[in-house]
């Protein structure tokens, strides 16, 4: 079931990308997010590499606003391990930042809404 999540996630992220107009940012966006739930799928990484999808989506957002939704699979991530290991003894929630991120910036900027997409 964890699988069908996160293919979900990006069959979704493919049609905002197809939905909004085909640009090289969320192409590379899709693509990259792809090949990270890819390896997620076959070998069971380490907690530390939920990061890099949370700092992927930060990074793409500027470029392409329908980013903001690949927050979602960070946290949804994180909260299924329920907490990440940055060092030997400290832990940290993230996935109240990633989706503290995602409702900021939704809130903050309307047009980046799912339901303002040309269709």
């Amino acid at each position: 079931m964890v699988n069908v999540w996160r293919f979900m996630n990006i069959f979704f992220l493919i049609a905002l990308w197809i939905g909004q107009g085909v640009d090289l940012s969320g192409f590379l966006f899709v693509l990259i997010f792809a090949v990270l739930i890819s390896l997620r799928w076959r070998i069971e990484l380490p907690d530390w590499t939920i990061m890099i999808d949370l700092l992927l989506c930060v990074v793409f957002i500027p470029f392409w606003d329908s980013s903001a939704y690949g927050l979602l699979l960070p946290a949804f991530e994180m909260m299924r391990r329920k907490k990440i290991s940055i060092c030997d003894n400290c832990y940290v929630h993230f996935s109240r930042l990633s989706i503290g991120l995602f409702i900021l910036i939704m809130v903050s900027v309307p047009s980046r809404s799912f339901w303002s997409v040309d269709w």
